[in-house]
């Protein structure tokens, strides 16, 4: 995750933290996250406890360091991506927002928070493996994964927070189009949709992955300065 997202030089510049936690390793290798119903044959079949293992990970760092525990955000790439909204949900008093990458809801469960949390999620419409509109994902690691369509699930977390039902095209540009559900509840919440028309499953503006469902990174913008200016607005009450 370090060497696709370079964020440490983000973190470097923009003076903040970043930790990279690691998922729990299968036999063949693959490190995965809890996030429901995805992903390998370790982390969701054996249940681990990652929604605990994060919250006590944000307890030891924000005691151990001069860390804003009302700042503390969430991104991830792909089962990352997953695992951020568990995180939302799950952990919703230490969470101030998320940043989503290639990857939608697969929690076993219905999105209940207990309180509003901003997303800003990032896809790419020629994403194969996380795709945009849902289904089968051609990832021959995760054989089988259904994936759900992007919209159905920042829908749900927009009917939470009182926006109006349809997105609202803010922006388009030539590799990019950005969408909000507008109108929510309070000026703490907003809803974002990145859509690339470049990049595949990719972080954009990163590196290419070396993982088998590694694509060239998407060239429409620097994920990490448009995920950090959206992750400053918001902390917790």
């Amino acid at each position: 995750m370090a060497a696709l997202t370079r964020l440490n030089n983000k973190a470097d510049t923009a003076e903040f933290v970043v930790v990279y936690p690691e998922g729990a390793q299968n036999p063949s290798g693959l490190k995965t996250w809890n996030a429901g119903f995805c992903c390998g044959a370790n982390a969701n079949l054996l249940n681990t406890d990652d929604v605990g293992f994060i919250s006590r990970l944000i307890d030891t760092i924000t005691a151990k360091y001069r860390i804003d525990s009302k700042r503390v955000y969430a991104t991830g790439h792909s089962n990352g991506a997953m695992m951020c909204y568990k995180l939302a949900n799950d952990l919703s008093q230490k969470i101030a927002a998320i940043a989503p990458n290639a990857g939608a809801f697969q929690m076993r469960s219905e999105y209940r928070p207990q309180r509003n949390v901003p997303v800003i999620h990032v896809n790419s419409l020629s994403d194969d493996k996380a795709k945009y509109e849902g289904g089968a994902s051609s990832n021959i690691e995760f054989s089988g994964l259904y994936n759900k369509p992007v919209d159905s699930c920042l829908s749900v977390i927009a009917a939470r927070a009182g926006c109006k039902p349809a997105k609202q095209l803010v922006n388009s540009a030539p590799l990019y189009s950005l969408y909000r559900w507008t109108d929510c509840e309070g000026s703490s919440m907003d809803v974002l949709l990145y859509l690339t028309r470049d990049g595949g499953h990719s972080w954009p503006g990163g590196e290419q992955g070396v993982s088998l469902d590694g694509d060239p990174p998407s060239k429409a913008f620097q994920n990490n300065y448009v995920i950090w200016e959206f992750f400053k607005r918001f902390r917790l009450p």
